[in-house]
C-alpha cells in the first residue's frame, strides 16, 4: 500500500468512525491562521518513522474539525508533532469545504513544499488518540 494511500485510508477510518449518518454542508472551512494558531497536539505512526500529525478542534467554526498533516519524518511522535508544529508556517489558502463520495466534508489546504497534505475532515465526533491507534492497526 503506497504512503498516500495509507494516508487516506486513516483519515476516512478516522472520520467515518466518528458518525453513522451525512455530516451537514458546514459554512466555511477552518481559517489557516487559526490551525497556525491552535498547532497539532498528536501523532500517530503511518510506516516506521513517517508519521500524521493532527488536531481536533472547532477552529472558531460551528463544526467540529480533525485538521491532519502529514507525512512527517520523525523518529517519535513527539518529534513528529515538534517537526508538524514548525511546517504549519508552510500552510496557507483559504478553502470551501468539499465534500467527497462518502458524504464527508473536507478542506484542502495549500502546503509549500509537494510532499506534505494538509486537510481538515468535519467530524462532530472527538476521538481519543487510543480510538486513532485502534482504527490505524485495523487498517492495515
Amino acid at each position: 500500500m503506497t504512503l498516500k494511500s495509507l494516508l487516506i485510508a486513516f483519515v476516512s477510518a478516522l472520520v467515518i468512525s466518528g458518525s453513522s449518518f451525512a455530516f451537514n454542508h458546514p459554512s466555511s472551512c477552518p481559517d489557516a491562521n487559526l490551525i497556525k494558531s491552535t498547532k497539532m497536539a498528536l501523532a500517530q505512526t503511518l510506516l516506521r518513522d513517517m508519521y500524521l500529525t493532527y488536531n481536533l478542534s472547532k477552529y472558531g467554526t460551528q463544526n467540529s474539525w480533525l485538521f491532519t498533516m502529514g507525512p512527517i519524518p520523525a523518529e517519535s511522535a513527539e518529534k513528529a508533532v515538534a517537526e508538524g508544529n514548525k511546517r504549519l508556517v508552510n500552510l496557507s489558502g483559504n478553502p470551501v469545504p468539499q465534500q467527497d463520495e462518502e458524504e464527508i466534508w473536507a478542506c484542502v489546504y495549500n502546503m509549500r513544499d509537494d510532499h506534505t497534505l494538509a486537510v481538515a475532515f468535519q467530524s462532530d465526533s472527538m476521538l481519543s488518540p487510543l480510538k486513532v491507534k485502534h482504527l490505524l492497526n485495523t487498517k492495515h
